[in-house]
């Protein structure tokens, strides 16, 4: 049992490292730390309850399927791995102010409207030509593709 809630702490902390939220376009939040984000995915590794502690997943969400992307102190989700855009289609839809240009937006408030999609790897953002530290960025909002 030790050995299951050390593991659990060790994962906890890594995660807290460099956590994010991950905002779906049926208000579905997911925790945890993105991986990467490309033209057509986003991977996300998260940690979730289970019978044995704490479970680590990866988790790949659609593009198309991601509202926001914040970059904040949260690291766990409270229930199983989600079923993404596996509710049932809803009226209330995640609110974007993005358009339909990505947003990046930095410490500060300052706010680049992406000409190009907005891709993430190795903790850095790119928007067009731009290369920011992951560290300098509080949210970004995705337009639809």
């Amino acid at each position: 049992m030790r050995g299951v809630v050390l593991a659990a702490a060790i994962s906890a902390v890594a995660l807290a490292a460099s956590a994010d939220s991950i905002t779906t376009a049926d208000n579905l939040v997911v925790k945890g730390r993105t991986d990467h984000l490309d033209q057509k995915e986003l991977v996300l590794v998260a940690s979730f309850p289970s019978k044995k502690g704490v479970e680590t997943k990866t988790v790949s969400i659609p593009r198309g399927n991601v509202v926001r992307i914040e970059f904040n102190d949260d690291d766990f989700n409270p229930g199983g791995p989600p079923a993404i855009g596996g509710r049932p289609r809803s009226e209330k839809k995640a609110q974007n102010p993005a358009g339909t240009k990505d947003i990046v937006v930095s410490d500060g408030g300052h706010q680049d409207r992406c000409q190009t999609p907005v891709t993430y790897d190795g903790g850095k953002v790119h928007c067009d030509t731009q290369e920011i530290d992951k560290d300098s960025v509080i949210r970004i909002f995705l337009g639809p593709r």
